[in-house]
């Protein structure tokens, strides 16, 4: 059958019993059960924040970051109230930007630039609603960096209203 890997998310031939041809994960019957009534979703950066749980449709008590950097690949999911980005994107632009400045002055201009690249990817940032219950259950497959996007498993509910919200208003 033609399904969403419940182990990467890769939509691919799998067979009860075998690997997945994605990842290499066995796919097996209790693990195809275990997701049954879930999707794989893909949230981008631009992607509205419905106001359900990603997984169980509950009303959201919490808004959940996965935050992708952009030279590993690594990701991690923390809540999006968190501090743990102590310095954001923009006051290491504009430190590297003051740095880049007295550089130039003392050594030429050559030099300014680089400390200072306002092309540097700050890495993807992906916001997923939740309730208190499912705010350790997002499991991530897929991250797209050309897209800026990441796919995560989710309900069916959430999966319509992501693919609603991505309409253009007329219902085109």
């Amino acid at each position: 059958m033609i399904a969403d890997c419940p182990l990467c998310l890769t939509r691919a031939m799998l067979t009860i019993g075998k690997p997945c041809p994605a990842c290499g994960g066995m796919v097996t019957r209790e693990i195809l059960e275990a997701f049954d009534g879930l999707a794989a979703v893909t949230v981008d950066e631009g992607t509205a924040v419905p106001g359900c749980c990603f997984l169980c449709d509950a009303p959201r008590t919490r808004t959940l970051k996965i935050r992708v950097d952009p030279e590993s690949g690594n990701f991690k999911v923390e809540d999006a109230q968190s501090r743990s980005e102590e310095i954001t994107f923009a006051t290491k632009s504009i430190l590297a930007f003051v740095l880049g400045v007295l550089r130039m002055v003392t050594f030429g201009f050559h030099t300014a630039l680089t400390l200072y690249d306002p092309q540097k990817d700050p890495g993807i940032r992906v916001y997923v609603p939740c309730c208190d219950k499912c705010s350790g259950r997002v499991h991530v497959g897929r991250v797209n960096g050309a897209d800026r996007s990441v796919t995560i498993l989710a309900g069916a509910v959430f999966s319509r209203r992501i693919a609603e919200a991505g309409k253009a208003p007329g219902g085109a």
